[in-house]
Protein backbone atom coordinates (compact mmCIF):
# COMPACT_ATOMS: atom_id res chain seq x y z
CA UNK A 1 0.00 0.00 0.00
CA UNK A 2 3.14 2.48 0.88
CA UNK A 3 4.10 1.76 -2.89
CA UNK A 4 0.69 2.69 -4.36
CA UNK A 5 0.52 6.27 -2.20
CA UNK A 6 3.85 6.57 -3.44
CA UNK A 7 3.55 6.31 -7.18
CA UNK A 8 0.41 8.45 -6.68
CA UNK A 9 2.61 11.26 -5.12
CA UNK A 10 5.28 11.07 -7.91
CA UNK A 11 2.47 11.06 -10.76
CA UNK A 12 0.94 13.87 -9.00
CA UNK A 13 3.83 16.11 -8.43
CA UNK A 14 6.02 15.35 -12.09
CA UNK A 15 4.14 17.58 -13.51
CA UNK A 16 5.20 20.67 -11.38
CA UNK A 17 8.67 19.59 -11.56
CA UNK A 18 8.91 19.02 -15.43
CA UNK A 19 7.75 22.54 -15.82
CA UNK A 20 9.51 24.23 -13.66
CA UNK A 21 11.12 27.34 -15.60
CA UNK A 22 9.62 26.09 -18.79
CA UNK A 23 8.26 28.45 -21.24
CA UNK A 24 5.80 27.26 -24.08
CA UNK A 25 5.84 28.73 -27.52
CA UNK A 26 1.65 28.07 -27.32
CA UNK A 27 1.23 28.31 -30.99
CA UNK A 28 -2.50 27.57 -32.19
CA UNK A 29 -2.91 23.82 -33.20
CA UNK A 30 -6.01 22.56 -34.74
CA UNK A 31 -6.10 18.41 -34.69
CA UNK A 32 -8.71 17.65 -37.44
CA UNK A 33 -8.44 13.84 -36.13
CA UNK A 34 -9.07 14.44 -32.87
CA UNK A 35 -11.08 17.27 -33.29
CA UNK A 36 -9.68 19.41 -30.39
CA UNK A 37 -7.58 22.69 -30.94
CA UNK A 38 -4.92 23.95 -28.53
CA UNK A 39 -2.85 27.37 -28.17
CA UNK A 40 -1.91 30.20 -25.79
CA UNK A 41 -4.17 33.53 -26.42
CA UNK A 42 -1.22 36.13 -26.53
CA UNK A 43 0.73 33.42 -27.95
CA UNK A 44 -1.40 33.81 -31.59
CA UNK A 45 -2.25 37.37 -30.97
CA UNK A 46 1.91 38.13 -31.39
CA UNK A 47 2.16 35.26 -33.65
CA UNK A 48 4.59 35.62 -37.34
CA UNK A 49 1.06 34.16 -38.84
CA UNK A 50 -1.07 37.44 -38.55
CA UNK A 51 -4.07 34.89 -39.41
CA UNK A 52 -3.30 32.68 -36.04
CA UNK A 53 -6.38 33.10 -33.22
CA UNK A 54 -7.73 31.13 -30.40
CA UNK A 55 -10.16 32.28 -28.08
CA UNK A 56 -13.49 31.72 -26.67
CA UNK A 57 -16.41 34.69 -25.95
CA UNK A 58 -18.88 34.11 -23.23
CA UNK A 59 -22.70 36.18 -23.61
CA UNK A 60 -25.08 36.92 -21.71
CA UNK A 61 -28.72 37.97 -22.37
CA UNK A 62 -30.90 39.32 -19.51
CA UNK A 63 -34.30 37.91 -21.08
CA UNK A 64 -37.82 39.85 -20.17
CA UNK A 65 -38.78 37.61 -17.52
CA UNK A 66 -35.87 38.11 -15.21
CA UNK A 67 -34.00 35.13 -16.29
CA UNK A 68 -30.67 34.79 -17.84
CA UNK A 69 -29.70 33.20 -21.14
CA UNK A 70 -26.23 32.85 -21.70
CA UNK A 71 -23.78 30.93 -24.77
CA UNK A 72 -20.40 31.02 -25.93
CA UNK A 73 -18.08 29.96 -29.26
CA UNK A 74 -14.87 29.33 -28.84
CA UNK A 75 -12.47 29.34 -32.41
CA UNK A 76 -9.06 28.49 -33.42
CA UNK A 77 -7.96 29.93 -37.13
CA UNK A 78 -4.23 29.64 -38.66
CA UNK A 79 -5.84 30.83 -41.69
CA UNK A 80 -9.01 31.34 -44.11
CA UNK A 81 -8.77 27.24 -44.93
CA UNK A 82 -8.07 26.16 -41.50
CA UNK A 83 -10.10 27.26 -38.89
CA UNK A 84 -12.78 26.19 -36.54
CA UNK A 85 -15.47 27.11 -34.35
CA UNK A 86 -18.09 25.45 -31.76
CA UNK A 87 -20.80 26.74 -29.75
CA UNK A 88 -22.06 25.62 -26.10
CA UNK A 89 -25.28 26.87 -23.90
CA UNK A 90 -23.84 24.83 -21.03
CA UNK A 91 -23.68 27.40 -18.44
CA UNK A 92 -21.51 25.89 -16.47
CA UNK A 93 -19.25 25.33 -19.42
CA UNK A 94 -19.56 29.24 -20.55
CA UNK A 95 -18.68 30.48 -16.69
CA UNK A 96 -15.72 28.56 -16.94
CA UNK A 97 -14.81 30.22 -20.46
CA UNK A 98 -15.55 33.56 -19.16
CA UNK A 99 -11.96 32.56 -16.98
CA UNK A 100 -9.78 33.05 -19.65
CA UNK A 101 -7.25 35.90 -19.95
CA UNK A 102 -4.53 36.63 -22.40
CA UNK A 103 -1.85 34.56 -20.76
CA UNK A 104 -4.05 31.31 -20.58
CA UNK A 105 -3.55 27.97 -22.21
CA UNK A 106 -6.82 27.61 -24.06
CA UNK A 107 -7.81 23.82 -25.43
CA UNK A 108 -11.37 22.77 -27.00
CA UNK A 109 -12.83 19.74 -28.66
CA UNK A 110 -15.92 19.31 -30.93
CA UNK A 111 -18.14 17.24 -32.43
CA UNK A 112 -20.86 18.19 -34.98
CA UNK A 113 -24.32 18.01 -33.75
CA UNK A 114 -26.52 17.40 -37.14
CA UNK A 115 -29.93 18.05 -34.87
CA UNK A 116 -28.34 21.71 -33.84
CA UNK A 117 -26.78 22.22 -37.56
CA UNK A 118 -23.19 23.36 -35.92
CA UNK A 119 -20.48 22.31 -33.65
CA UNK A 120 -20.82 21.47 -30.38
CA UNK A 121 -18.15 22.24 -27.33
CA UNK A 122 -17.69 18.89 -25.89
CA UNK A 123 -14.18 19.96 -23.68
CA UNK A 124 -12.68 22.71 -22.49
CA UNK A 125 -9.72 23.05 -20.60
CA UNK A 126 -7.71 26.06 -19.68
CA UNK A 127 -4.84 27.01 -17.65
CA UNK A 128 -3.30 30.11 -16.49
CA UNK A 129 0.21 29.50 -15.21
CA UNK A 130 3.74 31.61 -15.24
CA UNK A 131 5.01 29.11 -18.14
CA UNK A 132 2.14 30.40 -20.43
CA UNK A 133 3.59 34.20 -20.41
CA UNK A 134 5.54 34.05 -24.35
CA UNK A 135 9.35 34.30 -24.13
CA UNK A 136 9.21 38.00 -25.76
CA UNK A 137 7.38 39.01 -22.56
CA UNK A 138 9.61 37.65 -20.56
CA UNK A 139 13.10 38.91 -22.38
CA UNK A 140 11.02 42.59 -22.12
CA UNK A 141 11.05 43.00 -19.13
CA UNK A 142 14.47 41.82 -18.30
CA UNK A 143 13.52 38.01 -16.89
CA UNK A 144 14.53 35.60 -19.90
CA UNK A 145 14.04 32.26 -18.32
CA UNK A 146 14.87 29.23 -20.23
Amino acid sequence: MKHIQMLVAIMLLAPSVVLGGFASNGLVQIDWDAQEATGILSAARFSDNPDEQIGCAANYWELGDGGLYSNAACRAVLGEEEQITCYTENVELVDKIAGLNHYSWLSFSWEWDEALGYNKCTVFRFSTRSHHIPEFVLKKIGKNKK
